[in-house]
């Protein structure tokens, strides 16, 4: 078994902490894994054969989706396994994705087009936010509670990330903030907020509800 490359995301690690989710080549076949944290042996994920490296898992951990290579389309399905699930037609290559708690996922492709938006149980996808034209959306993360949607502003024509912005976007309410300089935000339950830049990850205190940085990192 071969893990694919993927330096943006390798590896999926279910809310609680208790297991990992990743990518490999087995018999020349790209599939999806599944490890408890407890064991070191991974398990292949039926109905996952032909998966591409960018899949994302359900707020409880029951249910990962991914991009079915044989036919570019949006499906879920159990961890344990199972018959796959078609979702939507995500029209263009996704390059990352995430699964709110709303049970909206929410996926970025390559394409330009803003960040999209379709329902857990399946459907249309709707578009979620609109960049401007010398701008992209990347990089969709939901906070922990649900009610904030994190994302990246990335510039068009770039190959450095020196111009990455992050972004917060109130589900509730709609509005959206800048917050600072850097990339593929993450908050924590201590009220930290995580993130990349020049190279490095770095942490600053982050007030959820008035999406404000309210720290130094």
């Amino acid at each position: 078994m071969r893990v694919t490359d993927n330096s943006f995301r390798p590896v999926t690690i279910s809310a609680d902490g208790r297991r990992v989710v990743f990518n490999a080549v087995l018999e020349r076949q790209s599939q999806l894994f599944s490890r408890s944290i407890d064991s070191l042996d991974a398990q292949p994920i039926s109905g996952t054969e032909n998966a591409s490296r960018t899949h994302t898992l359900s707020p409880d951990g029951q249910w990962i989706a991914f991009i079915d290579q044989s036919d570019s389309m949006l499906k879920k399905v159990p961890v344990t396994g199972g018959i796959s699930v078609t979702l939507c037609d995500p029209a263009g290559t996704v390059w990352s994705m995430a699964w709110g708690a709303s049970g909206d996922i929410v996926y970025v492709t390559e394409t330009y087009a803003g960040l999209m938006r379709v329902s857990s149980s399946g459907g249309l996808p709707e578009e979620m936010t609109s960049p401007d034209p010398d701008e992209f959306h990347k990089q969709p993360n939901f906070s922990l509670d649900g009610n904030t949607l994190l994302f990246t502003i990335g510039e068009r024509g770039t190959t450095t990330r020196k111009s990455d912005r992050l972004r917060a976007l109130s589900l509730a309410t709609g509005e959206q903030k800048v917050l600072m300089a850097g990339a593929a935000a993450k908050d924590l339950p201590d009220g930290y907020l995580v993130y990349f830049e020049l190279n490095a990850l770095w942490a600053v205190e982050f007030d959820a509800d008035r999406l404000e940085v309210t720290g130094r990192r």
